[in-house]
């Protein structure tokens, strides 16, 4: 089993973060392999992206806590992954994310290299949210949240 836990504050409040980032439709602007997503129904998400130049296509679950500013996601069938982000709102505007990931490995505990791989992708993913909320805020605007509604 692998755990990873990261956060990063972002200078934007913490609802348009939330409304940004709990949108589905919104992945692949800060999810470097995440080509396309599409909501089937209740909470279940069809995605395609491509790893290292190889296509893949996995179906997987998306919750949206709004109370609490939080998502919960999944994979669904045999890949065995869960994660949450949580938006908290702080001082003068700002707010921090926090994402926690956990992976459950078949044979064992996952490569050195895979382990690299995901605190990559976690971070640029982070970093590219920030930078979208803090460069691009109109970005927020007309990328709002509609999944909730």
């Amino acid at each position: 089993m692998s755990d990873y836990r990261a956060s990063i504050a972002v200078g934007r409040p913490a609802d348009d973060v939330f409304d940004f980032v709990s949108c589905p439709q919104n992945m692949h602007r800060y999810l470097d392999s995440v080509v396309s997503v599409r909501s089937e129904s209740d909470g279940i998400l069809q995605i395609v992206g491509e790893i290292d130049g190889r296509e893949f296509q996995t179906d997987g679950w998306f919750e949206v806590d709004a109370h609490h500013l939080m998502m919960r996601w999944g994979a669904l069938g045999g890949a065995s992954y869960v994660g949450h982000m949580t938006v908290t709102p702080m001082d003068e505007g700002r707010c921090k994310l926090e994402v926690h990931l956990l992976f459950a490995h078949g044979g064992g505990n996952a490569s050195e290299q895979q382990e690299d791989r995901v605190w990559n992708v976690l971070d640029a993913s982070l970093d590219s949210i920030k930078s979208i909320s803090e460069q691009t805020p109109q970005m927020l605007s007309a990328f709002r949240n509609s999944y909730m509604a």
